[in-house]
């Protein structure tokens, strides 16, 4: 299991203790993040997740599902999206 598996389950686990009604939207995009990284589907998504500005807005910086939901959409940007979507986030590598 890689890294970004075991941070992707450990946000899972860690999801299931809000009773938030953007609970379910998030699990969905983790759940499309390991589908991803197991080449099952296309990342054309991913310029679409939120869970980081769910994670600034909803969720104390304290909170374990903070650090995981950020680390995760950073690294999924930056390793499968197209250099011109990078642009259009404003996360493309000077």
């Amino acid at each position: 299991m890689s890294h970004m598996h075991k941070t992707i389950e450990l946000a899972l686990l860690e999801l299931k203790r809000f009773k938030l009604p953007w609970v379910e939207m998030v699990e969905a995009q983790l759940k499309y993040c390991t589908s991803v990284i197991d080449g099952n589907i296309g990342p054309e998504k991913l310029e679409e997740l939120n869970m980081g500005l769910i994670a600034v807005r909803e969720i104390d910086e304290k909170e374990s599902l903070h650090a995981y939901l950020m680390e995760i959409q950073h690294h999924m940007q930056r390793k499968y999206l197209p250099f011109s979507a990078k642009v259009r986030l404003g996360i493309q590598r000077r």
